[in-house]
């Protein structure tokens, strides 16, 4: 779960969370690392506003771009 609000504040209520799961699939001698971030319509407000956020250039797009960096080295 994405324990985090649509202001970007802790959520404690797991039900009010959206999802995320990523997974890692060897292809040669590379991994894809496939990040799926979904459920935003049970944020309690401010989903909408989170799904554009994480899927924006500076989203996790971003932040597995950089991860790839460091894991390349």
């Amino acid at each position: 779960a994405w324990m985090i609000t649509g202001t970007w504040q802790l959520e404690t209520d797991v039900e009010k969370a959206s999802r995320v799961s990523v997974s890692f699939t060897a292809e040669g001698d590379r991994t894809r690392v496939t990040l799926v971030h979904k459920d935003f319509w049970r944020m309690t407000q401010g989903g909408e506003g989170m799904a554009d956020a994480v899927g924006a250039a500076d989203g996790w797009g971003s932040g597995l771009t950089k991860f790839a960096e460091v894991a390349a080295k």
